[in-house]
């Protein structure tokens, strides 16, 4: 064996790693949303309907994207806007396979962040529709919008890439079209189909937070550092080869060191404001803020010092807890605290990128970049969300009007 065809095996092995962190994720992110204190008229989200759900939009999400969502996103885009060739690709070459199975992951991640805070507000073949649509289509648009010169996106003419990719937009880490966009989907959801908060607690975080039992808390707390590590599997330095975008990184071992520093930072923030006990029995606060501050770090993780990931992540902390009680302002049922966290991480995570003294090669009008990108895809994402679950809410009734039922929770 050659040292070029070496060099190829170690770089598709590490991309592997990468990906089965990415399922990591994918049960970090279910298990989180697990709760005991339901909307009215609905069934708790149990672990094991958390983990049967993840499944089933796993296959579903895949299926989706193989069929619809890899031509949108990789095809040959001229314009810009959407791919045109690529779909359903029945004998595709290892670095097409590679890149489909990489891509088809995000957008099952991106499935279940959306399924952890719907819960069981959507049942039965709403679900599977669901699922079908924000992998295959909603979440296709905006990640063939950010690609940037990869093969399959060039045609004859070679025009190619998405348009915000003509900017200068960098989607690093995924924090825009998975975190940011299930965030901005899953605030749809819960504007759409409705619920009031879970609990009568006159303190603010308690009610946003919705009913703490031991149980739903080591759930949570599991589902936080699966998630947590499942953040490694998005980060560019550790998935080589086709779809890793312009990033450019120094290694997987900076990228750890100014994981955890960002997180530390985020989990310090909101406990010396005073907002949230690290003695409490209530771990959610702190594993909120924590997740928080590795989405938002992950996306610089490979480009900024320690010093600027700990200030990052400093700011998530803080940022996460003003978005937290404006959503409970707002009156919306998000019991673990799930569209903060994505949202505001997948948010400043995009900003990041764009900052001055970030990456050498960037400045004010490349953050411009950033800020544009992020803006049209949260844009997008409310719009999609928006109309999605008002399609698949017509005809459901009032949640009220639902309850409970014994069955195994797949009741429309």
């Amino acid at each position: 064996m050659s040292p070029a065809e070496l060099e190829h095996w170690i770089q598709t092995l590490w991309a592997l790693l990468g990906l089965l962190l990415v399922l990591l994720a994918h049960i970090g992110v279910s298990l989180r949303g697990v709760t005991s204190s339901p909307p009215p008229g609905h069934q708790p989200f149990t672990a094991s309907r958390a983990v049967l759900r993840m499944l089933l939009g796993l296959g579903l999400s895949v299926l989706a994207f193989w069929l619809v969502g890899y031509g949108l996103a990789r095809g040959a885009n001229p314009g810009g806007w959407f791919g045109s060739n690529g779909f359903w690709p029945l004998n595709p070459d290892p670095a097409t396979s590679l890149e489909l199975l990489n891509e088809a992951l995000r957008a099952s991640l991106c499935v279940a962040i959306v399924t952890s805070v719907l819960g069981m507000r959507v049942g039965g073949i709403r679900y599977v529709l669901c699922c079908l649509t924000v992998s295959g289509l909603v979440f296709a648009l905006p990640s063939g919008w950010t690609v940037v010169d990869t093969r399959a996106a060039i045609d004859a003419s070679g025009a190619g890439g998405g348009w915000l990719a003509g900017l200068g937009f960098v989607d690093a880490g995924r924090t825009t079209t998975v975190h940011a966009l299930a965030a901005l989907l899953g605030l749809a959801a819960l504007t759409v189909l409705g619920g009031t908060p879970t609990t009568a607690s006159v303190d603010p975080s308690a009610r946003a937070l919705g009913e703490h039992t031991p149980s739903t808390s080591l759930h949570f707390t599991i589902g936080t550092l699966l998630a947590w590590v499942g953040l490694i599997g998005l980060i560019p330095a550790l998935m080589p080869g086709p779809g890793a975008g312009n990033d450019v990184g120094t290694g997987p071992g900076t990228a750890l060191v100014n994981l955890c520093l960002g997180s530390l930072a985020a989990t310090l923030t909101p406990a010396l404001l005073g907002a949230s006990r690290p003695d409490s029995d209530d771990p959610r606060p702190l594993c909120n803020a924590w997740l928080c501050g590795a989405i938002t770090v992950s996306a610089c993780a490979t480009l900024a010092t320690p010093l600027q990931a700990t200030l990052i992540g400093a700011l998530a902390g803080g940022s996460m807890l003003l978005a937290g009680r404006f959503l409970n302002d707002l009156e919306l049922d998000d019991p673990g605290g799930i569209v903060p966290v994505h949202a505001v991480g997948g948010v400043l995570g995009t900003l990041s990128v764009g900052l001055p003294g970030i990456r050498a090669d960037m400045g004010l009008t490349d953050f411009s970049a950033q800020l544009v990108g992020i803006v049209a895809c949260g844009v997008y994402g409310l719009c999609a969300g928006g109309l999605l679950f008002k399609l698949l809410a017509m005809g459901r009734g009032k949640s009220a009007d639902h309850q409970p039922t014994a069955d195994t929770g797949w009741q429309t």
